[in-house]
């Protein structure tokens, strides 16, 4: 376990490797005895995983390095420190780390609480509640076919802020229901939460229509979710 991490959360346009710098470590088991082992300076502990904690010690989000390798220093492990080298199997958004400080001190137990955030750490918020659900996957039981559901469509300004709404419309505070148009097809598809087909209220739609944009491959998005919902058996009504 360790309080403190530098250098994951940093602006990165690829997966290259990262020096990092753990703090507050409590380490155990092998890797510490690799480590105390002085004849070694490097310790390969090839691949790791990064669990995000709340404050009662349950996990909460996790990410996965590869190729990590341990620079070996008894005496900052006595000092509580880690120094390691790795790569990120998806290199996290660089304002995740200041989400995850505000989804440890609570939860999200409100609806819209990403609303205030500027656009990036929309983006980082939304990092945030796939990798939540991914790590619960299953949480969600499907409620029954015929339920309405009614986005919070003021809001709905980009193509981020229509998966954080839809998340939370479906599932509640903090709740996912895709990060994208692939993601939005297989939520639909069963398992994440609600059964098709359902009715999905859409008031203030024009400005998603205004904002959302174009995918990369030139698509509208904000016509691009409606065909994928209603080709799925959603109502949609656009208000």
């Amino acid at each position: 376990m360790f309080t403190e991490l530098e250098g994951f959360f940093v602006p990165d346009a690829d997966d290259e490797a990262r020096h990092m710098t753990l703090r507050g470590v409590s380490l155990r088991g092998w890797l510490r005895e690799e480590i105390l082992d002085r004849e070694k300076r490097r310790v390969d502990a090839g691949t790791l995983d990064i669990y995000v904690l709340n404050g009662e010690g349950d996990v909460i989000g996790e990410y996965a390095l590869a190729s990590a390798v341990v620079e070996a220093d008894a005496a900052l492990l006595d000092a509580g420190e880690l120094r390691l080298v790795a790569a990120p199997m998806n290199p996290p958004h660089p304002e995740a780390g200041e989400v995850w400080k505000l989804w440890q001190q609570r939860q999200p137990n409100e609806r819209g609480q990403w609303v205030p955030l500027s656009r990036s750490r929309r983006e980082a918020w939304l990092e945030a509640v796939r990798l939540h659900h991914s790590r619960f996957y299953g949480r969600y039981r499907d409620k029954p076919p015929n339920e309405t559901y009614t986005l919070n469509g003021r809001n709905i300004t980009d193509g981020t802020s229509f998966y954080l709404a839809i998340g939370e419309a479906i599932n509640g505070p903090g709740g996912y229901f895709g990060a994208g148009a692939d993601g939005l097809n297989d939520c639909l598809a069963g398992d994440f939460g609600a059964e098709t087909p359902f009715t999905l209220e859409w008031p203030d739609a024009d400005v998603a229509r205004a904002g959302m944009g174009r995918l990369p491959s030139g698509i509208d998005h904000f016509q691009k979710v409606n065909e994928i919902l209603t080709e799925s058996g959603v109502t949609v009504l656009l208000r």
